[in-house]
């Protein structure tokens, strides 16, 4: 990368990841019956369950949720891009309104094409629920909310109907049990109730980046380059790009920027940096230390019960049974399990989101697959140096240990199965169509 730079501060995939929470967004979520709910904090600070809590009194207990939500005004620009209808709803009859896209006129398409877009996220809604009887799991009740306050839904958020199955968790009577753990000589002692569903917004640890002379935020997502990015945009733009909480709200007048990829690509990717951790103790920096919350036994304990894939590579990856390995990572993808590292697999439609209150508008989205074209027109947008940088791969394959399988393998055997390939276009059908990929012939009659 130019000039040899390490960013440490806002792109590291390797910062502490392992248990947290969804972001604090500073807000209480009000349940009936006099409960609250912790949308804002982590996962493990809520060590008093509020499962149950809601009014069975209610006709729709996940519906009486969203009208409590007050009507709040959003400080920061674009504050008026979202109707009451969709953001901060007085009133929600219909939890499909919350099947949107992240707003704004990105990859060029018209009002039109938008709306033909969120429409066919809600048919998503639809077929999610009437076809496959799929559910809400308010399990998801201290994850999965930050919808409320963000103004769209992402698979992660509670609203977003998953398979009955989900409702229990890999290993449900551990939650609540005390077990211990040897770290660095240490016995670790843990009793706290595990919530163990993951957020419905990017990570709270990380940063955006913020270039002042350029005026735009770029929104740095994982395992889309995200460790490759920051040294590029400080070499062409502003070196004096400064990093900030993804809490904080865009500032007047700045643009927003962000980075996708193809979702089943960036699956691949991410499930091999996930066997990556567990098998070999492998992080983008190197062996796994503290510094990327990695405990050793401890964490390889956490896998054990979080997860139902950890069996079947705790002793070695046995690569003439991928397909067993794939059907298991993917139950725990679709059930939206929380484990060390799962932060990867979060769609980019959640990831995307950093700031405050509803969200604002996205302005240009590069897509990977055609990085170059779209580096260039955001060069004559924001005008770049005009330096000659370049965008270098900090976390290649090449330099991982052996035992995993590629990513070409991973890919191979999701193509040569119909029914894991579904299930992953349900996962990640925001992410196909909100950014415009192909969904996968398997997928192609489904929505």
């Amino acid at each position: 990368m130019p000039g040899g730079d390490t960013w440490t501060s806002a792109g590291t995939e390797d910062k502490q990841e392992g248990l947290q929470g969804p972001a604090d967004t500073g807000s209480d979520f009000h349940i009936p019956g006099g409960g609250a709910w912790v949308s804002a904090g982590d996962n493990d600070k809520a060590e008093g369950s509020l499962h149950g809590e809601v009014d069975d009194e209610s006709e729709d207990p996940l519906l009486s949720v969203h009208t409590q939500r007050k009507k709040t005004k959003h400080h920061g620009k674009n504050s008026t891009s979202w109707s009451a209808d969709t953001c901060y709803p007085d009133q929600v009859t219909d939890p499909s309104e919350y099947f949107t896209c992240p707003p704004g006129s990105y990859l060029g398409r018209s009002e039109e094409e938008m709306k033909e877009v969120n429409n066919r996220l809600r048919r998503v809604y639809k077929y999610l629920r009437t076809d496959l009887r799929y559910e809400e799991n308010k399990r998801e009740n201290i994850s999965g909310v930050s919808y409320l306050d963000r103004g769209y839904a992402t698979y992660e958020s509670m609203v977003w109907p998953k398979p009955g199955y989900c409702q229990q968790l890999a290993n449900d009577s551990w939650i609540h049990d005390k077990w211990t753990a040897w770290y660095n000589h240490t016995e670790i002692v843990t009793s706290k109730v595990h919530h163990n569903y993951k957020a419905d917004n990017v990570p709270s640890f990380i940063d955006k980046l913020v270039f002042p002379s350029n005026e735009f935020e770029f929104h740095l997502i994982w395992k889309v380059a995200s460790t490759s990015f920051p040294s590029y945009l400080k070499c062409e733009y502003d070196y004096n790009v400064h990093s900030a909480s993804v809490k904080e709200a865009v500032p007047d007048g700045y643009q927003v920027v962000a980075a996708v990829r193809n979702p089943l690509g960036r699956f691949v990717s991410a499930m091999d940096e996930v066997l990556q951790r567990a098998v070999n103790g492998y992080c983008p920096s190197g062996y796994c230390t503290a510094a990327d919350s990695y405990k050793g036994n401890y964490t390889l304990d956490l896998y054990k019960h979080q997860t139902t894939w950890y069996d079947l590579v705790e002793h070695g990856v046995d690569e003439d049974d991928l397909t067993t390995l794939m059907h298991a990572f993917i139950h725990d993808v679709e059930c939206n399990y929380n484990f060390y590292a799962a932060t990867h697999l979060v769609t980019q439609s959640a990831f995307i989101y950093q700031g405050s209150g509803c969200q604002d508008e996205l302005d240009v989205v590069l897509r990977l697959e055609e990085l170059d074209e779209g580096l260039n027109k955001m060069a004559d947008s924001f005008n770049a140096s005009g330096t000659d940088c370049e965008m270098e791969d900090s976390n290649s394959a090449d330099s991982k240990p052996g035992g995993v399988p590629s990513e070409s393998a991973l890919m191979k055997i999701l193509e040569n199965d119909d029914e894991m390939m579904k299930k992953l276009c349900v996962i990640y059908a925001q992410d196909f169509l909100c950014f415009g990929y192909e969904l996968p012939a398997a997928c192609s009659d489904l929505f």
